[in-house]
């Protein structure tokens, strides 16, 4: 039985989700799996086992805030010194299984993927590298990086057997820049499955709780950050929040702040899946406002499409190369609240743009693109073609 090890800085939001469903589908097509974190990912399986990585007393490394973490560190922000403290405690849970395994992978191009970097090389083994975008994003917008740790970065991400992003956009803007000409012409692009149980779920109290109309409000659903845009909405609402309510699904730094940030602003707070399903069938919109920063991919921009809802995104970064003007979503050309704010009462006052959207065909699309047995099959492909040191094919969006 192949053994495949996968090593991640954190058990986050959504990142943690795609781990996940990683995890099983390598189990189910009969691997075996490690998972060398922090924290434990929840599944129980005989063939799967979880390598703890033991932080002491040090705080939760993350790339940006983390409800679920009391004490937290952002690894852009440690300097080199800082860095090897932790490095040095992943690189020795790795060490913990390194012998038995086949296939390690990296997920975040961040702390944990420079030690196994570290690792590797000190044993002469590959490793690939699947970076979201958030792991490196955080080094390239802190200006007062440590300039050692960030070389750490670019090395792991060079010298990795295969490098995957999760979007076009991830590639061009915040790897791309940072590798050679010829280890960029050979980064694949991996495709995020959406949760499609999702679809089932349901919450039969969480409307009339919060005294909420179908298709008479906007949703957000993700931490309450600025860089996930979350203020960026509330100051939009201004402009058309005398026609519907917006509502914020999540916790985070800004939650007592929003409702006063905009008009007829709702604060839910965190939820359960089954709500979440729930809000999304039933919202008018679901808007991914992320400005501050480009967002990389974005489940939440997806996750929607299984109840026919459209999605609202500034037409920037991963947002850009999923959503279809008109076919599964709406983009914003002018990067500002203002734009997003008269963007979202265009649409609100022109019913007949939603009622345009082919609900079929968008759900069509999600599934040929993103659904689980399609991601399942490429994670297959790809871990075999490792094995065999054949080439695998890229994956390509299809049209809708």
């Amino acid at each position: 039985m192949d053994t495949v090890t996968l090593v991640m800085q954190n058990r986050g939001r959504g990142s943690s989700n795609i781990l996940k469903h990683h995890i099983q589908t390598f189990l189910k097509n009969g691997y075996k799996v490690n998972l060398v974190c922090p924290h434990d990912c929840e599944i129980h399986d005989p063939n799967f086992q979880w390598v703890q990585v033991d932080l002491g007393d040090l705080p939760v490394p993350v790339h940006e805030h983390l409800p679920s973490a009391s004490e937290q560190k952002p690894a852009s922000e440690m300097t080199y010194d800082e860095a090897m403290n932790y490095i040095e405690r992943y690189k020795q849970a790795i060490a913990k299984v390194g012998e038995e395994t086949d296939i390690f992978i990296g997920h975040h191009g961040n702390i944990s993927s420079i030690a196994l970097y570290h690792y590797c090389k000190e044993n002469n083994r590959d490793y690939q590298i699947l970076e979201y975008g958030t792991g490196i994003e955080g080094y390239i917008r802190n200006k007062n990086r440590d300039g050692r740790l960030f070389d750490e970065i670019k090395q792991m991400l060079e010298h990795s057997e295969t490098l995957y992003v999760i979007t076009p956009y991830v590639r061009e803007h915040l790897v791309g820049p940072y590798i050679s000409e010829a280890k960029k012409n050979k980064v694949k692009i991996i495709p995020l499955a959406v949760d499609e149980w999702l679809k089932g779920m349901k919450d039969n109290e969480v409307m009339d709780k919060y005294d909420l109309k179908p298709k008479k409000f906007i949703l957000y659903v993700g931490a309450l950050i600025e860089t996930k845009g979350a203020d960026a909405l509330a100051q939009a609402s201004k402009i058309y929040g005398d026609q519907m309510e917006t509502v914020f699904v999540g916790r985070g730094p800004l939650t007592d702040q929003l409702e006063e940030m905009g008009v007829s602003c709702k604060i839910l707070g965190f939820q359960s899946d089954a709500a979440k399903a729930t809000l999304m069938k039933n919202a008018y919109l679901v808007v991914v406002p992320t400005l501050l920063k480009a967002e990389h991919f974005g489940l939440t921009a997806i996750e929607p499409w299984l109840f026919g809802t459209p999605t609202v995104a500034f037409n920037h970064g991963g947002p850009a190369d999923i959503i279809q003007e008109g076919v599964n979503g709406f983009l914003v050309e002018d990067l500002s609240v203002k734009g997003l704010g008269n963007k979202l009462k265009a649409i609100i006052d022109n019913p007949e743009r939603v009622e345009a959207i082919d609900t079929d065909a968008m759900y069509r699309y999600l599934i040929a693109n993103y659904g689980q047995k399609y991601v399942e099959k490429y994670l297959i492909n790809e871990i075999q073609s490792l094995l065999t040191h054949e080439s695998a094919r890229e994956f390509k969006p299809k049209v809708s």
